[in-house]
């Protein structure tokens, strides 16, 4: 693959868009929303990839969030997908992301909100859910009428859905409780970086009936949001069931009734992604990309980040000065 200042050319992995799409070698995806045209490139290079191109011209703010989110993710050994930024030809404006397919032969992928739906099919709840709001299917139920009625994005409902959801599988312990030990590394990460977008549908697991692993995570372009946790909606994931009063409420009800390792781990995350570091690792990607577009991620790491870098750590010391111990 050929790159321009860093930024691979598109059109030197796929020289011939209109003959790969008919070969499938390209095969759009429907998933990305409204702002971007998404594809699966299949035996590119010997190799499969994802990739989303921006509908409107220019390198916007939330590709070049997306490649931060990832290396933050790497610096804190949270298995992340590997993206990179592509422009379609040396003369074009328009731009993307290309990252490594996480699909696995032999494994299918279900997603968090399949997962859920499939627990509320069997549960008094769903008939509730039902007369309610009047729907049949899980493509009828939105995010927000899911959380009208229920805390579903949440550690404790997640592990109570594997359960039902592994019922018959014998080896569903040991899956398990892998699953929800990673989600709640994620969720730790997630909620230190502000991360706005940490829904049902946007954690995945590949399974071939005997096991089953979460996939890299992926989608994290809405980091560093001002009001990145709403806790009426699934934006955001939580821990546990029980109502919260503000956005740190969650993180210091997981915090202050984990287990030493989870507590050691929230800290381990925090004190490795310090504001310092963020902005290093900001400045080493304009490097890399020759590109200038982390000017809003530093004003959010200037203001935002550090307060409440701030309020994390004094939650963190809090427990420390309660129990008379050093974490």
């Amino acid at each position: 693959m050929n790159r321009e200042n860093g930024i691979i050319l598109l059109d030197s992995l796929i020289p011939d868009w209109r003959k790969a799409l008919k070969s499938k070698k390209v095969v759009p995806n429907t998933l990305c929303g409204p702002y971007y045209d998404g594809y699966w490139l299949n035996n590119i290079e010997d190799k499969n990839y994802f990739l989303k191109i921006c509908k409107n011209n220019g390198l916007n703010n939330q590709l070049f969030m997306q490649i931060f989110m990832e290396e933050l993710a790497k610096t804190v050994s949270i298995n992340t997908v590997n993206s990179e930024i592509v422009r379609v030809n040396a003369k074009s404006n328009t731009y993307g992301i290309i990252s490594d397919n996480y699909q696995i032969n032999g494994y299918e992928i279900i997603s968090g909100k399949e997962i859920i739906w499939s627990y509320l099919e069997d549960l008094e709840s769903k008939r509730k859910l039902k007369e309610t709001i009047g729907i049949n299917s899980l493509d009828e139920l939105s995010d927000t009428q899911f959380s009208e009625q229920f805390s579903l994005n949440s550690l404790s409902f997640i592990w109570e859905a594997l359960e039902y959801y592994y019922r018959n599988n014998p080896n569903k312990h040991l899956s398990i409780y892998k699953i929800v030990e990673e989600l709640a590394r994620r969720y730790i990460y997630s909620f230190i970086t502000m991360q706005h977008d940490f829904h049902l549908g946007n954690w995945e697991l590949l399974d071939n009936k005997t096991h089953a692993f979460l996939v890299p995570m992926y989608d994290m372009e809405l980091g560093f949001q001002n009001r990145f946790f709403d806790i009426s909606r699934n934006n955001s994931m939580r821990t546990y069931e029980s109502s919260i009063k503000n956005i740190y409420d969650s993180f210091k009800q997981f915090f202050y009734s984990s287990s030493s390792s989870f507590q050691l781990e929230a800290m381990r995350q925090l004190y490795i992604l310090t504001p310092e570091t963020l902005l290093n690792i900001v400045t080493n990607l304009e490097k890399k990309y020759q590109v200038d577009k982390g000017t809003k991620i530093r004003e959010n790491i200037n203001t935002l980040y550090k307060e409440h870098y701030k309020e994390l750590i004094n939650i963190t010391q809090t427990l420390e000065k309660k129990e008379g111990k050093h974490l």
